[in-house]
């Protein structure tokens, strides 16, 4: 997704970076699961998410 402006980057890397947050949350904080009961797919929507942010992050700055 190619942002249209700043502003509109800006939101998605919020969202981005909360989503991730929130997902790290979950698995931190949940005590009916442990660690070891996640399997490393579970990790590939906090990378993809977290990668994206990275990837606004540069298109903000290249177009500030």
């Amino acid at each position: 997704m190619k942002p249209n402006n700043v502003a509109e980057a800006l939101d998605s890397l919020h969202a981005l970076l909360f989503a991730a947050g929130s997902d790290l949350e979950h698995y931190l904080l949940s005590p009916q699961d442990y660690p070891q009961d996640y399997l490393p797919e579970y990790f590939e929507s906090v990378k993809d998410a977290v990668l994206d942010a990275h990837m606004l992050v540069t298109w903000i700055k290249d177009n500030k």
